[in-house]
Parts: structure tokens; sequence; C-alpha cells
């Protein structure tokens, strides 16, 4: 015991380099498949969604490396830091104005995804309806939808305020828009948003203008299966959006963060996340009834073409494990 005592100042500087050098390598594989647009191998699209925290650590490295001399280490951890910053940078600072010109016409649209197995139809039904009545949605647009949720919302009179719908109830693949406003050539799409049904529409607003609605929900990258169709689907909901002509509002659970490359090609492209814009890019929406506080946001509203951000409100869906929001856009007039 007494041998071992001594040499442990030998070998334990080796053992914490290894295991510093170990950190920096997966905090450099988080932030190179980012820089890069790569999200395989697993799980290398989970870590991106948690970079934010993942890559934390790289602080604390640099500060031993420094307090040790150990250059090399240094220098690459210094990178780290500086990757970290670019991308929590954008999400906590903003100097953009969402106030609308003179006369533009607005439009403001709730989204939930209640949660497939969520049987507190009536309490989501109280929810959605206060939050509605609050910020005078005018449309509701919810995820993971089931039978005893319509008839909950019906209940609630919540169908007879919104009468134009469009509605296909299927747990997981679960739909439903709902709008006081009049729907133009409204669609259950079922190739062009994915392989889980997506809704296209045209919204006509009280002066006649009309914004492009997609409500979209597409697979998850947690499991093999889904990961195959996770970033073809995001890149297919992308190309089909961004074809529509004029204002559009792509709104949903995009089961994607700000740092996964898919997500990232969105921003890229000409749209605007609405909560980014409005400097909640920190505001986070998933995962709503665990043990830890929520970690990411993977529910958005992106605006394009002469639509842009106005103001947004996020709200609690009893049961469901994630929060929702009503994002508020303003159109050109």
């Amino acid at each position: 015991m007494v041998g071992a005592l001594r040499r442990l100042p030998t070998w334990m500087p080796t053992v914490l380099d290894a295991l510093l050098w170990l950190g920096v390598a997966v905090m450099g594989w988080i932030a190179t498949s980012i820089a890069i647009g790569v999200i395989n191998p697993y799980p290398t699209a989970l870590l991106q969604a948690l970079s934010l925290y993942a890559l934390a650590p790289a602080y604390v490295v640099l500060g031993l490396a420094l307090l040790h001399r150990r250059w090399l280490l240094s220098g690459t951890t210094i990178a780290l830091v500086v990757a970290h910053l670019v991308l929590l940078l954008p999400l906590v600072v903003t100097h953009h104005d969402a106030h609308p010109v003179a006369g533009a016409p607005q439009l403001h649209a709730l989204f939930a995804n209640v949660r497939l197995d969520n049987r507190a139809f009536d309490d989501i039904a109280s929810a959605v309806d206060a939050e509605a009545r609050a910020t005078n949605a005018d449309v509701i647009a919810l995820a993971e939808v089931t039978n005893p949720l319509v008839r909950a919302l019906r209940a609630k009179g919540i169908l007879d305020r919104y009468p134009n719908q469009v509605i296909d109830p299927g747990y997981s693949r679960g739909i439903g828009l709902f709008s006081r406003l009049p729907l133009v050539d409204p669609t259950l799409e079922r190739d062009s948003l994915g392989l889980r049904p997506g809704i296209r529409t045209g919204v006509r607003l009280d002066d006649g203008h009309v914004v492009n609605l997609f409500v979209i929900h597409p697979y998850t990258p947690t499991n093999a299966l889904f990961r195959k169709r996770w970033a073809p689907d995001l890149e297919l909901i992308r190309r089909t959006t961004a074809a529509a002509v004029g204002p559009t509002l792509v709104i949903g659970d995009f089961n994607a963060t700000y740092f996964h490359p898919p997500f990232r090609d969105f921003l890229a492209n000409g749209f605007t996340d609405v909560h980014k814009w409005l400097g909640e890019g920190m505001s986070r929406s998933w995962r709503m009834d665990g043990l830890l506080p929520p970690l990411v946001r993977l529910d958005h509203a992106l605006v394009r073409a002469g639509a842009h951000p106005l103001d947004r409100a996020d709200f609690v869906v009893p049961g469901s494990d994630h929060k929702g929001f009503v994002a508020g856009i303003w159109v050109d007039p």
C-alpha cells in the first residue's frame, strides 16, 4: 500500500493527461462534426444536440492545461473554447428589431407536441384554450394528436372557434391544424414533408394576404431506424417549404436543435428562427417530464420570403414532454 502511494505522483499525471486528451478528442469531434455537417457515426447527432453542455468542460481543461504548462493541450483546448463561444453567442446576443412596418398584417400560430401517451386530455385542451385566448392565436397546430384529444378539444369549444381544420389522428404520427381564418388548399402531405404526415396550406389573413403554412413533425434520431430517415426528411422538408412562393411559416417539432447540421441548413438558406431572432435562442422546449429542467429546443417556428418574427410566448402543456409556444409573425404589406 505504501509503495502504491509512493508511485501515485508518478502515474497520476499520465492518467490525468490521458483523460484530458480523451475529453478533448470527444469535444473536438462534436465541434468538427457540426462545422463540416456530419451526423454519423452514432451517437454524434445526440452529442451535437447537447453541444453547449458537452463543450463547456473545455474551460476547465484549459485551466488545468495552463496550470500544468501543457502547451499543446492548451492550444488545442483554446480552439474548443472558441468553438463553444461561436455556437453560444448567436443564441444570447441579438440586435434584431421585431417591430413591424406600419399596417403590416400579422399572424399568431400556436404549436404543441402533446405527447402520444399523454392521457390528460381535458387538461391539454384547457391549456391550449387558455393560451390561444391569451395570445389571440389565429391557428392552432398540434403534433401526436389522438381521437380522445380531438374530443376534448371539441368539448372545450375549440373546434367551434377554429372551424377550418385538417386533422389526422394517429399517436406519434397524429397531426392537426385548427384555424379561425380561411385555409387555402389545405392538404395532408404524406410524402413531401417526410415519412410522418405533415400539413400544407395557405392561411388567408383578414386583409387578404396569404401566408404559406407548413406543420411538420419528422422522426427523431434516437434509434437506428429513425436515424436513417431523420436527416433526409429534414432536407426534404427544407426543399419543399423553400419552394413555396410568398411569405412562409414552418412550425412544428423538428426533433432538431440549432446545432444539428440538417437544421442549420434551414438557417443558412433563407429561413429565420423566431425564437433565435427575438433573442430567445437559449430557451428550451424538451424534456419537460424529467428530473432535470429542459435541456434543448426541438420545437421551432421558421419564417422566410416576406414573413418576419414579431413575438413569441412559451407555455406548459400538461403531461407532455414538450413545451408549447405561440409564434407571432408579420408580413410585408
